[in-house]
């Protein structure tokens, strides 16, 4: 999630580590590390192993998207929103989201090198704009645009994971369609809606980026 840093009070006694919210965001920066060794394995093993690894890391991506919604919502509700969290949450997001991409460029013909490089160039900018902003008192806070984009990620990986499990495999290094997958009527559906995420999740990057430049110069401007 997103957030601004600037435009909310932090409650006395609740920027500690030690509530629950904070440390579901660090277990999910855990969950994210065992996660990205599981897809830096993938192509260590047999056709089984490849389909049982991706599978589980289809499992664990989703877990750790759910503790992204987890640990936001507690905070709001039990108001210990914490500069802690503010600063954590959107840092582990922009780990887990960048890094899986780049991983997938290695289990999956559908990303292409240049894919992760647009993603972790609008992630480095708008950080950046946000941390310039801010140092100087001023707020910038999420925009809806931002939040969309996310959300589009977060179905995009475990799509495609999915996909790659159960209907890809390596033959002599090239990737092919599985011949004999356990759900063939998905086979095509599924990989249209993975070719539509893949494009969603751009055009959301790239007008969401748009939204951030638009934003900072109207606060450098006044």
């Amino acid at each position: 999630m997103e957030a601004g840093i600037m435009n909310e009070k932090t409650p006395a006694g609740k920027s500690s580590f030690a509530n629950l919210p904070n440390q579901i965001t660090v277990a999910r920066l855990v969950l994210s590390l065992v996660f990205f060794i599981l897809l830096g394995i993938v192509g260590h093993g047999t056709a089984e192993t490849r389909q049982v690894i991706l599978n589980w890391s289809t499992a664990l991506f989703m877990l750790a998207m759910f503790t992204d919604f987890l640990d936001g919502y507690l905070a709001r509700k039990w108001n210990i929103e914490s500069t802690f969290g503010r600063i954590a949450d959107p840092f582990v997001d922009k780990i887990v989201i960048c890094g899986s991409f780049i991983l997938l460029t290695t289990v999956s013909d559908f990303v292409e090198p240049w894919y992760p490089l647009v993603i972790v160039f609008r992630e480095f900018l708008v950080s950046g704009l946000r941390s310039y902003i801010e140092s100087a008192g001023v707020a910038f806070g999420a925009a809806w645009a931002g939040k969309v984009k996310l959300v589009i990620q977060g179905l995009t990986i475990p799509a495609l994971l999915f996909y790659e499990a159960n209907f890809v495999v390596i033959k002599n290094g090239a990737y092919q369609l599985n011949e004999t997958p356990f759900w063939p009527w998905l086979q095509e559906p599924l990989s249209w809606l993975t070719f539509a995420l893949l494009a969603a999740t751009l055009i959301s990057t790239f007008y969401s980026c748009v939204v951030y430049l638009r934003k900072a110069a109207r606060i450098l401007r006044g």
